[in-house]
Parts: structure tokens; C-alpha cells; sequence
């Protein structure tokens, strides 16, 4: 990315992003130390070496905690049309990617209004597009799709009972694809390759989602691709 070219708004999305990619780092680390200083077998004079690790690692997080909120200061409940949230955040989605994916964003004409938290349904279709990026090192096209989607669709295309209306944003790319021991595992935080699935961003992605009673499906096939789709509950009057 040319971040000369990038405004102050999409810089600081991109920022909080990473200020969470830290957190969620020094989380595995705390846990990590955790365990160690409550095994039996290690001595006391490396407890308190690890005790004053684990205080290290929490000071380091703080700035990042302090950072997120500042990230999010516009990110309260509010009703949100998919459709300008998308024609918004699309100058920042294509210059994610190299000029060798082509992409494609198509969103439907009527989409109903969304609840839900905007930076968080933004900072999620982010994530989404960079997976896509690093699972096309060589190229491919990338499908950004919002339509509405019906209680019937919504069970059909998940196999769950999702009830109500939705609206659906599905990201289809052509990539290598995510193997089936991998895809069982994608929304794992603790979950990390050093290819195209991130567990750490995946999950934040999949919670946040979740937190605001959408829901995450994804499907993928070895040299074909993958999509995800991430439906959002329609907000009613």
C-alpha cells in the first residue's frame, strides 16, 4: 500500500486494525506466561522473572488498548445502509490489492438497513479483502456482493436456522483455496500459518460479526477459491 495516498480516516482504520493484531499477540503471550508460572516443575526464582515478563506484556498492550478506542470513537450502535458503508469504504477495499486482482463490487438497489456497529462491519470487510490478497499471490478476481436475503435463503444457504431477514455480503476470490484440516479451524484465534489464514484477524473478524447477532459462513475448494459470506440482520422500524 502507498500510504502517502491513503486519507487520514482510512489510515486510522487500518491502524486500529493492527492496534488489535497487537493486542491479540500479547494475549497468546499473557496466556502463555500464565501457564509456565503455574507449572509445579518451574522454580520460584523464574516465577519472578516470568511474573515481571507478564507485567511487561501487559504495559505494552495498554497504548494499543488506548489507540483502539480512539479508533473507534464513531463506531456506536447505529442504523446502517450496506450500500453507502460500501461505496465509502470501496477507494480504500481496491487499494488493498495489487493492480493484478481484478475486482468486482456489486451491491443490490433497496438494501435494508442494518443495527450494528459501522468501523466493526468495515474493519471486518478489511480483513476479509486482505486474506483474499494474500491467497492470490499470483493474481486472481476478487467479488464483493451485498444482496438481501430472506428467513428461506438465509437457512438454505447456511444450513442454520437464521431467523429473520438478512442482508448478505459475500466476498468470493479465486485463490489457492484453504485446505479442510485449516478451513475446521479459520475462525481459531489460536490458529496462525504464515499463508493466507490469519487465525488472530479471522477471529476478530468472526467475533465482531457475531457480537452484533450476524453470523460468518465460509466454504473453500483446493486451487479454486474461496467465499465467505456474512449475513447481517435486517433492522426492522
Amino acid at each position: 500500500i502507498m500510504m502517502e495516498k491513503l486519507s487520514t480516516d482510512e489510515l486510522v482504520r487500518l491502524a486500529g486494525i493492527k492496534a488489535q493484531d497487537v493486542i491479540s499477540e500479547l494475549a497468546v503471550a499473557d496466556s502463555a506466561i500464565n501457564l509456565m508460572m503455574h507449572d509445579d516443575s518451574v522454580s520460584l526464582e523464574t516465577r519472578g522473572k516470568l511474573s515481571l515478563l507478564i507485567e511487561q506484556v501487559r504495559q505494552a498492550a495498554a497504548p494499543a488498548k488506548q489507540f483502539i478506542m480512539l479508533s473507534r470513537a464513531r463506531n456506536d450502535t447505529e442504523i446502517v445502509q450496506i450500500d453507502e458503508l460500501i461505496s465509502d469504504l470501496a477507494p480504500l477495499l481496491r487499494r488493498l490489492l495489487p493492480k493484478n486482482i481484478e475486482v468486482q463490487i456489486d451491491v443490490g438497489s433497496d438494501l435494508w438497513p442494518i443495527k450494528a456497529h459501522a468501523t466493526n462491519v468495515e474493519q471486518a470487510l478489511i480483513t476479509l479483502f486482505v486474506r483474499a490478497r494474500n491467497a492470490m499471490p499470483n493474481g486472481g478476481w476478487l467479488l464483493l456482493r451485498a444482496t438481501n436475503a430472506d428467513e428461506t435463503t438465509c437457512c438454505s444457504a447456511t444450513g442454520l436456522r437464521l431467523l429473520g431477514d438478512h442482508v448478505l455480503m459475500e466476498i468470493n476470490d479465486t485463490g489457492v483455496g484453504i485446505t479442510p484440516d485449516y478451513l475446521r479451524r479459520i475462525f481459531d484465534p489460536f490458529f496462525v500459518t504464515k499463508g493466507p489464514v490469519n487465525g488472530f484477524a479471522l477471529a476478530k473478524a468472526y467475533w465482531a460479526i457475531r457480537d452484533m447477532d450476524g453470523h460468518i459462513t465460509v466454504k473453500s475448494e483446493i486451487g479454486k477459491g474461496t467465499r465467505f459470506n456474512v449475513f447481517m440482520p435486517r433492522s426492522l422500524p
